[in-house]
């Protein structure tokens, strides 16, 4: 049985020096001595779809990889060969409505997730940790701070980027009040939780929260989550019943 690959949750800042030895573990972990990255701006604007894919390149190549950006407009046969040939797959931030519009019905969904569990490693950072689990929160009313669907790779948890601005720590804790059997993952800026499932440690200069309605445990850089955290566990991919491949990977777009 293969073993699902290693992944990274950031709180956001990612690409930038206080993220880099978190990408440095993480690459070690995917076990490739020349590691291939497919990064998928999924979630960024038209407007800084260059600006993000330029930061993402320069960061990789600077730690050693081969950097394939997954264009926008590229036809979906041509994304998916890209993701398929990557031993690490990257989803920056931006915002989760806008890369779920992309991804939820492309086949990008369920390619990411085969790789993922045939061993290639996910990192996705603020939006794009968000949306990794199959839930996230909503961000904007109505209903702010309601469950909204994500890509189903992992599960157990609601993240909660960009901890330790907005204010996150006071409602957190009043969020999982109505977030039944899931806690808020909340994950501070310039920082990320990098590892396997059971073996997940705090890298960066911020720290990562794990809140439930009745307590919140705060772990630093260097801890390790406890090896029973429930963030997931390996599971057959789950594809919308009779959804069928757009011919390309923005189709959805509005």
């Amino acid at each position: 049985m293969t073993t699902p690959g290693p992944i990274a949750l950031l709180g956001g800042g990612e690409h930038l020096p206080p993220c880099e030895a978190g990408d440095r573990r993480l690459l070690d972990l995917t076990g490739a001595s020349a590691p291939a990255v497919a990064v998928i701006p999924a979630a960024s604007s038209h407007r800084q779809f260059a600006r993000t894919s330029a930061l993402a390149r320069d960061h990789w190549q600077r730690l050693g990889t081969s950097v394939q950006i997954v264009d926008l407009g590229m036809p979906c046969s041509e994304a998916a060969d890209l993701i398929a040939a990557a031993d690490l797959i990257v989803l920056p931030g931006g915002h989760p409505d806008r890369l779920m519009r992309r991804l939820a019905s492309s086949a990008l969904r369920g390619l990411i997730f085969d790789r993922w569990s045939r061993g290639a490693g996910v990192a996705g950072s603020s939006a794009g940790a968000m949306c990794l689990f199959r839930h996230r929160l909503r961000l904007y009313p109505p209903n702010p701070l309601g469950l909204r669907p994500g890509l189903g790779i992992l599960t157990g948890f609601v993240v909660a980027p960009h901890f330790d601005r907005f204010r996150a720590r006071r409602w957190a804790h009043r969020a999982c009040l109505f977030l039944p059997g899931r806690q808020v993952l909340g994950i501070d800026e310039n920082t990320s939780l990098v590892g396997h499932l059971d073996a997940l440690r705090v890298h960066g200069t911020g720290g990562v929260v794990i809140t439930s309605y009745r307590r919140s445990t705060e772990f630093r850089a260097s801890d390790h989550l406890p090896d029973d955290t429930p963030l997931a566990r390996p599971r057959q991919r789950s594809v919308p019943k009779g959804m069928t491949n757009p011919p390309t990977w923005t189709t959805t777009l509005r």
